[in-house]
């Protein structure tokens, strides 16, 4: 998993995908035409999901995705160690640098957004 800054420009929102060789990404409606605009420069993009998208969009929309899956967890083995996804920076100085986020370090570093989640600053399905 990957998130990409939504005040990114086109170009290093390319440079971001690219580099990470990301299959599927995530977007709402709102940022969707960014990626409607750079996708014939990602290869390896294989798959658009919109997040509240209309039913009638040729992309996926994240419900119908969700839906899709198991209600039956099956987890898989990691040690803390393991990188659970890359976290770009902004690029102020150059080109986003991608930096491993190692599943050690993440309760921490969500702490803050974990407890908004609880206390409802963010919609949850």
């Amino acid at each position: 998993m990957n998130v990409v800054n939504a005040m990114l420009r086109e170009q290093e929102v390319v440079y971001i995908l690219k580099d990470c060789e990301s299959r599927a990404v995530i977007v709402d409606e709102a940022r969707l035409p960014i990626i409607e605009a750079v996708k014939p420069e990602l290869n390896s993009l294989e798959m658009v999901v919109v997040h509240n998208g209309a039913e009638n969009s040729p992309h996926a929309t994240l419900d119908s995705v969700l839906d899709q899956g198991s209600e039956e967890f099956k987890p898989v083995g990691t040690k803390g160690s393991d990188i659970c996804h890359l976290m770009y920076t902004s690029g102020t100085t150059g080109w986003p640098k991608g930096v491993a986020q190692r599943g050690n370090g993440h309760p921490p570093q969500h702490f803050s957004q974990c407890h908004g989640i609880r206390q409802g600053a963010f919609q949850v399905r």
